[in-house]
């Protein structure tokens, strides 16, 4: 076989655009899967000159750019082109001058590995972001459980990292986009229920909403306050007590979310003599987390605890659209 055939079967078969230009940048020859990059035949291509395959954009430095290029040299650079339809896609061009001032390039489509880059960095950047807030959280808890109960420090701050990873692996396992509210309860409340008809001590009620994960980790840990608390003193400290959680939406111009805690069955609340850490912080948490307003009452016939919210506080998109 002739070698010019062989060379010309090669340069029909390779996939990426091969272009060739002369000294003025009009096209004398193009491939196949150049003519397929920018939707055109390669007649109506050969009518063509590199300002009409590239954008408005790269219009300003392009006779700049082309003749820059020594003779006999090879030289990458990316470029916005456009194609027949109008649409645009980045390229990476790789060619240079010939002896003859002819231009030769190859053309490859970048586009999505460009977009793939950028949700990579998206992704590194966002789980630094969520890391530092991760952290500063576990060293907040920390060292509020230190002061407040420096004696069962040990067993206190492990409960809480543990309700906190609980609310990772909900979130982890929706890809820290966003998770449902209920699951949510589910998870925090999992470790104070025994597996079988104890587990139905827990009602959990209403709509199906979603949080991000900086409002799943920061009422999560609400949860696990209260759960330890109704473990120790309320519905949860004898065999017969309930936990009702249930939530609903206002029906307001600004939607609400109206979220309500309350026990029944357990032994008869007495009020503390005095507001302890976890109080506190759930107060704080979700004041400074949802922009919240909380109440909390200690009815002998069970522990009330209430949150109204802004329903954009939670962050779910999917949340939004409902509303």
């Amino acid at each position: 076989m002739p070698a010019t055939i062989q060379l010309r079967e090669i340069f029909d078969a390779i996939g990426d655009g091969i272009f060739v230009a002369d000294a003025n940048g009009r096209y004398l020859e193009v491939n196949p899967a150049g003519c397929a990059m920018f939707g055109y035949s390669r007649d109506a291509f050969l009518d063509l000159s590199i300002a009409d395959v590239v954008d408005q954009s790269e219009l300003p430095g392009l006779a700049e750019r082309l003749a820059v290029n020594p003779v006999g040299t090879i030289t990458r650079s990316e470029w916005l082109f456009r194609r027949h339809d109008g649409s645009t896609f980045l390229g990476e061009l790789v060619g240079g001058r010939l002896a003859d001032g002819h231009h030769q390039a190859v053309v490859r489509d970048i586009s999505e590995r460009r977009q793939q880059e950028q949700r990579e960095a998206l992704i590194k950047q966002e789980a630094s972001h969520r890391t530092r807030n991760i952290l500063a959280l576990v060293q907040a808890v920390a060292r509020q459980t230190a002061a407040a109960s420096p004696e069962t420090f040990l067993d206190r701050f492990e409960a809480r990292i543990g309700a906190l990873a609980a609310s990772c692996d909900l979130l982890s396992d929706g890809h820290w986009d966003a998770i449902e509210l209920a699951a949510l309860v589910k998870a925090q409340l999992a470790p104070f229920l025994a597996p079988g008809p104890a587990a139905e001590r827990l009602v959990a009620d209403g709509p199906a909403l979603w949080l991000e994960a900086s409002a799943a980790q920061a009422l999560g840990m609400a949860l696990h306050e209260l759960a330890t608390n109704a473990a120790k003193y309320g519905a949860l400290a004898n065999d017969a007590g309930k936990v009702l959680v249930t939530w609903q939406v206002s029906d307001d111009a600004t939607p609400r979310m109206l979220l309500e805690w309350s026990e029944r069955g357990g032994p008869p609340v007495m009020p503390p003599s005095r507001t302890g850490f976890g109080t506190r912080m759930v107060a704080r948490m979700i004041q400074s987390t949802f922009g919240a307003e909380t109440t909390l009452d200690h009815a002998p016939a069970g522990l009330r605890w209430t949150m109204a919210c802004p329903l954009a506080a939670l962050g779910g998109a999917d949340n939004a659209q409902r509303a």
